[in-house]
């Protein structure tokens, strides 16, 4: 972890690791209104605690600071978007030397993220039914202490890969919005609203025949 978050967060804002958002607010008004440079506050001291806030405040960068991970490695959505449409660019160019045109490269690349989304929609259905099993279980074993906390356990990790797979599936959407405003950028005649977004007309004079 970096300098900057070798500082507790948590103890610069005065609350506990449990704190909720509305919690993490009032404590981040109330210090940078007592620390604020133009009324006579400490500058540092205001600054580690706009830090803090800005950390805590964002579930994703809260989340990876619980964690031990540096928070100012956070990627966005659309710049995770940009470098999976990249590695999908490179390895579609490694396996098909020889592409007509940028087109191609275009229709190739909804084709890959289309079938990506189905696997995670796929997974996330498997998933699903997993801790509807788990449920199930908890409440025909409950008096296993034991068994409980392994099954409780168990579906929290399930729990949580659901999540990021419906974060996979957003990064998606992202990929396909990033995906159709580049194409359209390079030949924006060439492309037509449709179902998936701008749609070549090449590939809609082939769906007419």
């Amino acid at each position: 972890m970096s300098k900057q978050t070798e500082q507790n967060y948590y103890a610069t804002l005065g609350i506990l690791s449990s704190a909720k958002p509305d919690q993490i607010k009032k404590a981040y008004w109330r210090l940078a209104e007592e620390h604020h440079p133009d009324k006579g506050g400490d500058e540092n001291l205001f600054k580690r605690v706009c830090d803090a806030y800005e950390v805590l405040s964002h579930p994703e960068k809260r989340a990876m600071y619980d964690r031990g991970v540096d928070p100012s490695d956070f990627k966005s959505n659309a710049d995770k978007a940009k470098e999976r449409i990249n590695t999908l660019v490179g390895s579609i160019i490694h396996a098909n030397a020889f592409m007509a045109d940028y087109t191609d490269v275009i229709v190739r690349l909804r084709e890959e993220i289309n079938e990506i989304d189905i696997q995670y929609h796929d997974e996330i259905a498997s998933k699903a039914k997993l801790v509807v099993r788990y449920d199930s279980l908890l409440k025909r074993l409950n008096n296993c202490d034991f068994i409980v906390a392994f099954i409780e356990e168990t579906k929290a990790h399930v729990l949580e890969k659901i999540d990021e797979l419906k974060n996979d599936l957003e990064i998606q959407k992202e990929m396909i919005c990033l995906l159709e405003e580049a194409a359209y950028a390079v030949d924006p005649d060439d492309y037509k609203a449709g179902d998936n977004g701008k749609q070549s007309s090449k590939e809609s004079e082939e769906e007419k025949r």
